[in-house]
């Protein structure tokens, strides 16, 4: 394993152990990568969100990097670990998001780390799906290499109960489908949501102990038509149900 250098001391941290430079050795999966899509009615950005394995000192170190893209070429280099003077003194792993503006096509990936350990791989931008593919992970570890692109037209969401109550789930699921309808998605990891093999919906950030109808529609109608709706929805019945709604631009109501 190697040491990156630290910008500020890091008491205690130990995210990369001291090597000899230029010495090939097997080292621990240190760094966490995962491919993530930020949604905004402008433009979709890629995000390579790195998370350090290790838990710094503080919650606000992040990875010191320089990132390129040039052409084909999707260029990422760790150079160490940056922590403010001043810092949150709540124990968390380093966290930094890489962003890329790429579109559709075939990329080559060149991920560094320090000087001396250089990683190969590949992205590749679809319609429909990023897909991350390493020839070698010397000091990473691939979380979320696939991830599905959120369709266009997507809303999604639920309706989350303390107890069930079928006829309100109903209502609620009326409502949306006023202005839109089921829509037909392949399985995978939508990073908001995930859709498995089973039928099985999960919600990024669903709430815990509670009933959930979740849903993944197609919108037909306008934003202010899907807006107008769930406020009057919750306005009836905001003190019985937790309700939650996204869209594929990237605003959540």
């Amino acid at each position: 394993m190697i040491c990156l250098s630290l910008i500020f001391l890091l008491a205690g941290c130990n995210l990369f152990e001291q090597r000899t430079p230029n010495l090939v050795i097997n080292i621990e999966d240190d760094i966490v990568v995962s491919l993530w899509e930020d949604l905004n009615p402008d433009q979709r950005t890629l995000k390579f969100q790195l998370t350090s394995m290790d838990t710094m000192e503080c919650s606000d170190v992040i990875f010191d990097h320089e990132a390129k893209h040039m052409g084909h070429i999707v260029d990422i280099r760790i150079k160490g670990l940056i922590q403010p003077e001043v810092c949150d003194l709540t124990p968390s792993p380093a966290r930094t998001d890489i962003d890329f503006q790429l579109p559709i096509s075939q990329y080559q990936v060149e991920f560094q780390i320090g000087d001396d350990i250089m990683n190969a791989g590949s992205i590749h931008v679809g319609n429909d799906v990023y897909i991350l593919t390493m020839l070698t992970t010397h000091g990473l570890q691939l979380n979320l290499s696939e991830l599905r692109r959120i369709p266009e037209r997507a809303i999604w969401g639920y309706i989350a109960l303390p107890e069930p109550n079928n006829d309100l789930s109903s209502t609620f699921l009326n409502t949306m489908l006023n202005i839109g309808q089921p829509m037909n998605i392949e399985a995978g990891n939508y990073g908001y949501f995930s859709l498995y093999d089973s039928g099985h919906l999960s919600m990024k950030d669903e709430p815990s102990g509670m009933y959930l109808t979740r849903f993944v529609y197609r919108l037909d109608d306008t934003l202010i038509s899907l807006e107008t709706k769930i406020q009057d929805f919750k306005n009836e019945f905001g003190e019985q149900a937790e309700i939650a709604v996204h869209t594929w631009e990237g605003q959540s109501f």
